[in-house]
């Protein structure tokens, strides 16, 4: 257990670190996509117009977050996705104890996931590289326990991840074809 409680205050401290050190932003880096998913207009797409021709699950996101948040929205878009990477860190420590991956590889493993900032630096982002490397963690999670344990909830759910990732990002859309094909060869 001490070990645990070591490994996740070295996450804390070096994404803290990342977020407030290294690349200090109040409400978001933007990027040239950025303003393609900051105008996007949710009631558009509901009437089946594309915007940008980008997927709407972010820009969806962001107009959420607005309508509840008002003019911090930005900062409240990248406190979810802040929120949502430190829970893919547990559901990746899962993910480990699953795959019977023991200590102190697990931990090692763990804190290189936790602190790497090829995954933490996303999180102040204004893109979708943030939640997709969380969403796919889920999705790894809940199809593996769903190999493992063969709870329906579990695939469902990781059918309903995919779903909403290919909406995230269209690379994703492997993810679905993938579960048909093992769909077909389990049935």
């Amino acid at each position: 257990f001490a070990v645990w409680v070591e490994v996740a205050f070295l996450i804390a401290l070096l994404r803290l670190i990342q977020y407030h050190v290294v690349e200090p932003v109040a409400a978001g880096e933007y990027y040239p996509d950025s303003s393609m998913y900051i105008d996007f207009d949710s009631s558009t797409i509901l009437h089946g117009y594309t915007i940008n021709a980008r997927p709407p699950v972010y820009g969806m996101l962001l107009d959420f977050t607005e309508a509840v948040f008002g003019s911090y929205y930005l900062e409240a878009t990248v406190a979810i996705q802040i929120l949502c990477s430190a829970l893919a860190v547990f559901v990746f420590t899962a993910i480990m104890g699953r795959l019977h991956i023991r200590g102190p590889w697990k931990q090692l493993v763990v804190l290189f996931f936790g602190a790497s900032p090829a995954i933490a630096g996303w999180d102040h982002c204004i893109l979708t590289e943030s939640l997709s490397l969380s969403l796919a963690v889920f999705f790894f999670y809940f199809i593996l326990r769903y190999i493992q344990e063969r709870e329906l909830w579990a695939g469902i759910t990781a059918v309903f991840l995919a779903t909403v990732m290919s909406f995230l990002r269209p690379q994703f859309q492997i993810y679905l074809a993938l579960l048909a094909v093992f769909c077909v060869l389990k049935f």
